[in-house]
């Protein structure tokens, strides 16, 4: 049965998006300004603000059901529609991920993260426990998937990334960090790699795997010793002699991994299989398996990427010269010191030095415009902003209504933390947009409906089942 209390909708979260999607307006239209006109996107935003105030008003008139009962169904739908972008989409920016009619465009990426939050809420709250069982994983982690697959072949790198925030929601509910470490881990070891060389990389893990070795083997160490460094010497022979352009790294490394394993198992001293040994070969394993991504990484990175996102990760971690995007909007946030050029005095926006300066790079214009003054004051406008949504997401009864609001907080952590990180030249630039401040219908309306939804589900947040 359950039993329900009606509550009020949530004043501050509502001031808060009318401050970001006002300040995010006046933002636009700054970046519109040029020295010879105003251009037209302001007014295009300010008709997609009154849109999505409208949206916005009929989400809280609805019943909170509409949501939960057919979150199966918009998820369905939505994966359709990524399918038919990739059929009959238009290609922009080199991304296929968009509908356009006439001068009309939609992009459905967008809207796709709505439906998965939804869906990824449902398929939990139907579990009701703990996300521990492989099954259960398995079935969370893909829903999130299918979307990241569609949007890839997209190449919409941008919105494909947002999508590992789900994780996020998943840890909440009972999801094991080492996933989260791994991933780090794999990350740290990518720009260490690429930055100083595989041989640095390769004997700084060999130094931690050789005492997890030592602490593993005990008095049989000597002889499994040299059953590891006998693959790891022919796998270095063959790689650096033989065969330099293929990576054998991964293969060796599985095969070093299986004969230690082997060894302990079928060890006549049953001693040695002990939970703490089977600890210590996971750790060592793993260990060895980020040898192999070292050794592998410059292979994978000639191979796998296109030629302009090598040369972003280069430039993030220093090894390539600054695109002129990067070089230009660094120049405009530096322009506007402690307190800013002053409004529609910035003269690298009214020159439109920094290209997509309404979109992706809409930060530059806060920065030059308002200095740090003003870019300080929207990072902390963003910062309560998220802390405000956490509130609401704990104080939830129900499920559904706790893991869709921390799926919010996610794509709206991610989105912040990437756009501002991209323009000040700390991540690669990718086609990200900063929600409620870069220009775009499909942006403004996504991020509106995402929100208001969290926004009806708080008012009925004392909603529980006994």
């Amino acid at each position: 049965m359950t039993v329900s209390n009606k509550s009020k909708v949530d004043l501050p979260m509502i001031i808060y998006y009318i401050l970001l999607v006002a300040s995010g307006w006046i933002a636009i239209y700054i970046a519109d300004f040029h020295v010879d006109a105003v251009g037209f996107r302001h007014s295009n935003q300010q008709l997609w603000i009154v849109i999505s105030s409208i949206v916005a008003i009929i989400i809280l008139l609805l019943n909170k059901r509409f949501f939960i009962d057919f979150a199966y169904h918009y998820y369905v739908i939505l994966m359709l529609v990524l399918v038919a972008v990739l059929l009959f989409g238009q290609e922009i920016n080199g991304a296929k991920a968009w509908f356009q009619f006439g001068s009309f465009k939609i992009q459905p990426a967008e809207f796709a993260k709505i439906a998965t939050c939804l869906a990824l809420a449902k398929y939990l709250e139907a579990i009701d426990k703990p996300l521990h069982n492989h099954k259960d994983i398995i079935v969370a982690l893909s829903i999130i998937a299918i979307p990241l697959l569609f949007v890839i072949l997209q190449n919409d790198m941008g919105s494909a990334l947002v999508y590992c925030s789900f994780f996020i929601p998943l840890y909440r509910q009972g999801f094991s960090p080492t996933l989260f470490f791994i991933a780090i881990s794999a990350v740290l070891i990518t720009i260490f790699t690429l930055k100083w060389g595989t041989p640095i990389m390769f004997l700084a893990i060999a130094l931690i795997g050789l005492y997890q070795l030592v602490q593993l083997l005990n008095k049989r160490k000597k002889r499994l010793l040299w059953l590891l460094l006998i693959p790891l010497v022919l796998y270095i022979y063959l790689h650096y002699y033989q065969f330099p352009s293929v990576p054998n790294a991964l293969l060796y490394s599985f095969i070093i991994y299986t004969l230690l394993l082997f060894i302990i198992v079928f060890n006549p001293n049953k001693r040695m299989i002990t939970k703490k040994s089977i600890q210590k070969m996971m750790t060592f394993g793993a260990i060895i398996s980020a040898i192999g991504l070292s050794f592998s990484l410059t292979y994978l990175f000639e191979t796998l990427l296109q030629p302009h996102q090598k040369e972003r990760i280069l430039q993030v971690i220093g090894e390539a010269n600054e695109s002129y995007n990067i070089m230009h909007s660094k120049i405009a946030i530096s322009l506007g010191g402690f307190s800013g050029q002053g409004f529609l005095e910035g003269t690298h926006t009214k020159l439109a030095y920094v290209p997509e300066q309404e979109t992706d790079f809409i930060f530059t214009t806060i920065g030059e415009t308002y200095g740090f003054l003003g870019s300080s004051f929207i990072i902390i406008l963003f910062v309560l902003f998220m802390m405000r949504i956490i509130t609401l997401a704990e104080r939830q009864n129900a499920v559904f209504s706790r893991v869709y609001a921390y799926g919010v907080v996610a794509i709206f952590f991610f989105h912040f933390l990437i756009n501002i990180g991209m323009v000040i030249g700390l991540l690669p630039v990718i086609g990200i947009p900063l929600p409620f401040f870069s220009y775009g219908g499909s942006s403004l309306l996504a991020f509106t409906i995402l929100l208001f939804i969290l926004i009806k589900l708080d008012t009925r947040r004392e909603d529980r089942v006994i």
